[in-house]
């Protein structure tokens, strides 16, 4: 086992996560939907990429992430963890920025509906 790995499990282990995972259906659901009512999404303002907000399907939001200047023929989705009832943090957003640098390309960051985006 690697250290990353022992790093990242003890920080699993001290959020808590794993036993909000463990609830009863209901009950998970219920404390997601009161977690995502305390998160709101700001659109980032870091000035090395260009934020744009879509919806795509007509009806999930989905934040597109261009990590070049000029507009590039290489595309990546990025979906974070959580099973999608939690909405994403700054946390997430920074890695889909890394990984859309990281293959030159725009990357696609959908979020969920529960969560509002503001500009």
């Amino acid at each position: 086992m690697s250290i990353r790995f022992q790093i990242a499990s003890a920080l699993v282990k001290a959020s808590g996560m794993k036993k909000l995972f463990a609830l009863p259906q209901g009950e998970l659901l219920e404390k997601a939907r009161k977690m995502n009512r305390k998160r709101g999404f700001q659109i980032p303002t870091r000035k090395q990429f260009r934020y744009t907000k879509k919806t795509i399907l007509e009806q999930y939001a989905c934040l597109k992430i261009e990590t070049q200047p000029t507009p590039s023929k290489r595309a990546l989705l990025f979906f974070f963890g959580g099973g999608y009832i939690l909405g994403p943090d700054d946390g997430d957003v920074k890695l889909a920025e890394k990984f859309g640098k990281a293959s030159g390309g725009m990357c696609g960051f959908p979020t969920i509906r529960c969560v509002r985006i503001t500009a």
